[in-house]
């Protein structure tokens, strides 16, 4: 916000100057200064990302730096839970969706210039019992396994590959470079559109389209999903994102003895006090840091929680990384 407001201020102050210099009539001059502050206010705000984008590039954060190799192991267990927060989230979504029958063929129907990401075949990988550092990889950067041997990068990950060279810059700097020299492998990669793709496993009949084994949030950016999910059922993917699950805002060695099972049992009862004193009608996963420590400690006592002062850290923590969406 202070840059957006010294950028303004350097405008403002060089606009008088030119005026100054060329006598301008003054109704000219604040005609004209209006017009530069509300371009300048409407192109900021049209750039701005959505809350989903700012999912997708967290998520691609979070992938870049697991990769990095100056990072302690504190960073990689904060990391872990960020990731595993956010493909978790992604989950939540795909089962709604199910639940609400949408059509993944009207999806692909409207979206059709949408529905192109990265897949990759692993034609083999060394000996059986040998390691797999490709498969390795794949799975640390977010290729989702949807038959044997063929990976997809789901589109909130993929790269929008303008020629060949990028593509196999790309696939060199984030996977191959992480395969010793001496590993037998053979592989394929290619930026293909989805509904050209057949696959047939062993015990079928006849070759299907690959999208009916794909999650919703396989097929287009999360953006471009959730619009069509507004205009079909007026539903919110961030809203679901932001559906509250007690347990996977807790850390797994944090819970006491007994206190996995409570909350498990008693989660609505325990988010239901917290929207009570929060007040607010639908809780959000988001607004759960802004109640105090003192009062979410009371709230587990309640319920007879053990570690009741590390779950509560936790929880808060936790709901705050979902404040920034």
């Amino acid at each position: 916000m202070k840059k957006i407001v010294y950028i303004v201020l350097i405008v403002f102050v060089g606009f008088l100057i030119v005026s100054f210099i060329f006598d301008f009539p003054k109704w000219l001059n604040w005609i004209t200064f209006a017009f530069t502050i509300f371009s300048f206010i409407y192109n900021n705000w049209k750039n701005k990302p959505d809350d989903l984008t700012k999912v997708e590039q967290k998520l691609q954060t979070i992938i870049d730096e697991q990769e990095s190799q100056n990072v302690s192991e504190e960073k990689i267990k904060i990391l872990e839970k960020e990731r595993d927060e956010i493909e978790a989230s992604i989950k939540e979504v795909n089962i709604k969706l199910n639940e609400e029958k949408i059509s993944k063929e009207e999806l692909i129907r409207e979206l059709k210039e949408d529905t192109e990401v990265v897949l990759l075949i692993k034609h083999a990988e060394g000996n059986k019992d040998e390691p797999k550092p490709i498969k390795d990889a794949l799975k640390n950067r977010g290729f989702r396994s949807v038959n044997y041997g063929m990976y997809i990068l789901p589109p909130y990950l993929s790269p929008h590959f303008k020629e060949t060279e990028e593509m196999n810059k790309w696939v060199t700097t984030n996977i191959l470079k992480k395969i010793p020299q001496d590993h037998r492998y053979k592989m394929s990669i290619m930026f293909v559109d989805l509904k050209r793709v057949l696959v047939k496993e062993q015990g079928e009949n006849h070759m299907k389209s690959i999208i009916e084994k794909l999650d919703f949030t396989d097929l287009v950016r999360l953006e471009k999903l959730s619009n069509f999910i507004k205009k079909k059922k007026n539903i919110s993917i961030m809203d679901i994102m932001q559906i509250p699950h007690l347990m996977r805002l807790i850390e797994i060695g944090h819970f006491g003895y007994n206190d996995k099972k409570i909350i498990s049992e008693k989660e609505k009862e325990i988010l239901k006090d917290i929207a009570n004193f929060l007040g607010s009608e639908e809780l959000k996963t988001k607004e759960i840091y802004k109640i105090s420590k003192e009062e979410l400690i009371k709230i587990l006592e309640k319920y007879n929680i053990n570690k009741k002062e590390q779950i509560s850290e936790d929880i808060m923590k936790n709901s705050k990384f979902w404040s920034q969406f």
